[in-house]
């Protein structure tokens, strides 16, 4: 018979007088529940900012230190920095965040999830950050790094 889905004998029974709207609201507006959670929620929100503020941070001062190494204009440095680049800006950065925790513990690099997700989303900002300063050290014509003297 094609009628009401069965529920199991673990589900719980609600009377017929129970609205969907009303066992949305027990399920999703119990203050009960907000009450107990809400500093494991705030935790995690705190957490997230700080994670974003280092990614921020050490992700463009990385890029930066790419782009003046690039910039020196050494072959095999310039062609490895270029490699790496193109592959962490193909991949997605879930893609990374994945490698560093799941994959290199089987080369005996281990580390947190919060410093694999630190460390992968940092190599990801520096190789778009990278990209941003080499496109900047390029616009600029040669001849115009150095100061001329000034002549009066």
């Amino acid at each position: 018979m094609l009628g009401a889905p069965r529920q199991s004998r673990d589900a719980p029974r609600y009377p017929r007088a129970v609205s969907d709207l009303q066992r949305f609201a027990f399920s999703f507006l119990n203050v009960e529940i907000m009450r107990r959670y809400l500093p494991s929620i705030v935790d995690g929100f705190v957490l997230t900012v700080y994670l974003a503020l280092a990614v921020i941070v050490t992700g463009i001062v990385v890029g930066l230190v790419l782009a003046m190494i690039r910039a020196a204009q050494v072959r095999p440095l310039n062609w490895l920095i270029v490699f790496a680049v193109d592959l962490l800006r193909a991949l997605p950065p879930l893609v990374v965040i994945v490698i560093f925790y799941f994959a290199l513990p089987y080369v005996g690099v281990r580390m947190s999830g919060v410093v694999a997700t630190w460390a992968s989303l940092s190599l990801v900002l520096a190789a778009f950050a990278e990209e941003i300063f080499w496109a900047g050290i390029l616009a600029v014509p040669r001849g115009s790094g150095r100061p001329r003297a000034r002549r009066d």
